[in-house]
């Protein structure tokens, strides 16, 4: 075979070669380029409809028990004072707002009427929304655990909310139980019960009227 037939077959064969490697490199590119584009597509394209909102659960209010009345109680309400509380129907009230105090309440047997009072079993009451009654309760709040050498102070629920019980360790000279206080909307709120006489129930029938206590707001 002639050597410039040799030599024209290899150019036309090497063109050939470098004529792939060149569409080759070019279909490479197209390629890329397509699936970069789909890449940023994906990324940048609008949903074609809303996404569903996801509904945020209402939390579920936590019913208190209300204690069972007996029939033929009476109830107490001051819309004022905001509170409503129940009682025995020969059980008196006492109100007074001459005191210091916003309110003092005192809910004792009508067997007491007229004889000596003071010492009757009953249910205190107390409403003070004084500066002094405020700072107290502070106090008290900051001292939970050993508050004096005879009273301890813990943290309670009463009424549906949270409040403290200051109890003395003291023996109750006087007949004077725990005392619990709460603060409520700018007010502190005292509950005792005195049983300086233990017959017929009365302590029982005092402690029953105090766990009727409700807070109207």
């Amino acid at each position: 075979m002639p050597k410039w037939l040799v030599v024209v077959g290899a150019i036309l064969f090497g063109g050939g070669v470098i004529a792939i490697l060149i569409m080759a490199g070019l279909r490479y590119q197209t390629f890329q380029k397509q699936a970069i584009f789909s890449q940023a597509k994906n990324i940048f394209s609008l949903p074609t409809s809303p996404p569903t909102p996801t509904s945020t659960p209402t939390p579920r209010l936590i019913a208190l028990p209300t204690p069972a009345v007996p029939e033929g109680w009476q109830i107490l309400t001051s819309r004022q004072d905001n509170f409503s509380v129940y009682y025995p129907a020969d059980w008196l009230v006492n109100e007074s707002r001459s005191q210091p105090a916003d309110l003092v309440i005192k809910i004792f047997p009508q067997r007491w009427q007229g004889q000596q009072e003071p010492w009757a079993t009953s249910v205190n009451i107390e409403i003070d929304s004084r500066l002094s009654a405020l700072e107290e309760y502070e106090r008290l709040k900051s001292n939970q655990g050993e508050l004096t050498a005879d009273s301890q102070v813990a943290r309670i629920e009463f009424a549906g909310e949270e409040c403290l019980s200051v109890t003395s360790k003291l023996p109750q000279t006087g007949g004077f139980g725990p005392q619990t206080v709460c603060l409520k909307e700018g007010a502190v709120y005292k509950f005792q019960v005195f049983a300086y006489y233990k017959a017929a129930g009365e302590p029982q029938t005092a402690q029953q009227i105090l766990d009727t206590f409700r807070f109207l707001r």
